[in-house]
């Protein structure tokens, strides 16, 4: 049985569970506001789904199988700044991740800092929060070299629809897999372009 319901997770649904681990939620917890969905009391709460609410026990093995971020190594500071970023990149976007993690995440590892000023450099209109989800679905739950990250910034799906109508035609023809973030972009695309605090959401 634990089987079957793997199976049917799906993509969009394993996706949404890691948004909450990502934001620092427990299994229990993330089962718990994915069953409240208190639709606009959170910019993090989870988007509808058409699939039945999974047990705690299929988000712990979601959870679980992913690489959750270390809180050993060194952390990045305005004046542990050793590998030269873009100070202001950084801390913009570490200031959406506190607030979207509810204070659970407030300090950057190097190599977080590294990948989201990256990240964010390389594209535009990209929101401080969309940026911090990209990084987790494209470099620690999967493998970077095939996630479509660079497809993915290159395109700019959370734009505008004609850009994300071009992507999902490429997918849709078998011309590219999937991007491991795009079920993500589907579903959450004003947040990843306005961000936790709306507006311009943080756009270069």
């Amino acid at each position: 049985m634990a089987t079957d319901r793997r199976r049917t997770v799906s993509e969009e649904l394993r996706n949404q569970i890691l948004e909450l681990a990502f934001a620092g939620l427990s299994a229990a917890e993330t089962r718990r506001r994915m069953a409240s969905q208190s639709e606009g009391t959170n910019e993090v709460a989870l988007v509808s789904s058409n699939q039945p609410m999974p047990d705690v026990r299929t988000v712990q093995r979601i959870i679980g199988s992913i690489r959750l971020r270390e809180d050993s190594e060194e952390k990045w500071s305005l004046v542990n700044n050793k590998v030269g970023l873009d100070s202001r990149l950084v801390l913009e976007t570490l200031g959406e991740i506190t607030v979207g993690t509810e204070g659970r995440v407030d300090s950057l590892n190097l190599t977080e800092a590294k990948w989201l000023n990256r990240i964010r450099e390389s594209t535009e209109g990209l929101s401080g929060w969309g940026t911090w989800i990209l990084y987790k679905l494209s470099v620690e739950a999967n493998d970077y070299q095939s996630s479509g990250l660079d497809v993915v910034l290159g395109l700019k799906p959370w734009m505008d629809e004609r850009r994300a109508s071009e992507l999902q035609k490429l997918i849709d023809s078998g011309s590219i897999p999937a991007p491991s973030c795009w079920s993500f972009i589907k579903t959450r695309s004003k947040l990843m372009k306005n961000g936790i605090f709306g507006g311009n959401g943080g756009e270069l």
